[in-house]
């Protein structure tokens, strides 16, 4: 009876450094609202591109590729038969490690998908490419989800995801607004 009692103890003693363990790795990185992530994610955008039409994002220095997407499955070239199912996607690739993914509503244009990437870049918030891990963990705590080599941060309406080498540096981070 005495030896099972002592096991006991001793099994609730581990349980209870586990949870005290476990606590302290929560606590130890900040969380954030679905909220601040959409608008960091927002943020970020805002502060890497300017553009608000399609001739703006093709005028934005060091373009290197453009290409349209078939967004609604149309073999068509015939622009008016494009504006009447709706907006038109375009991807740009710029030589300095920017990627994007526009809808193109005509008037206006919005970026629905941005990947950063390229040698010491700053993103946003003192968080840059090549920089550690622990700045983009310092702007959005903890992850929704991740592993080794990326990490996701699920906001509302946009998702960020962060991609490490693995030394664990920043290699890219890429906002998804969604669209």
């Amino acid at each position: 009876m005495l030896v099972l009692a002592l096991a006991l103890a001793s099994g609730l003693g581990s349980a209870v450094q586990a949870a005290e363990s476990q606590k302290a790795r929560t606590q130890a990185l900040p969380t954030v609202s679905a909220d601040d992530i959409d608008l960091w994610a927002f943020s970020t955008v805002s502060a890497s591109v300017s553009a608000k039409t399609v001739a703006e994002f093709r005028a934005i220095p060091n373009l290197a590729s453009e290409s349209k997407d078939d967004l609604r499955g149309l073999k068509e070239d015939n622009a008016e038969a494009q504006a009447s199912y709706g907006p038109v996607g375009y991807r740009f690739t710029y030589s300095d490690g920017l990627d994007l993914r526009v809808l193109d509503y005509g008037e206006s244009a919005f970026v629905t998908r941005m990947r950063l990437s390229g040698a010491d870049r700053v993103v946003k918030d003192e968080v840059k490419i090549g920089g550690p891990r622990s700045g983009i963990e310092a702007a959005l705590g903890r992850p929704s989800r991740g592993g080794g080599s990326y990490a996701v941060y699920e906001g509302k309406n946009d998702v960020v995801r962060v991609f490490y080498t693995p030394t664990g540096l920043i290699s890219a981070v890429e906002v998804d607004r969604g669209g």
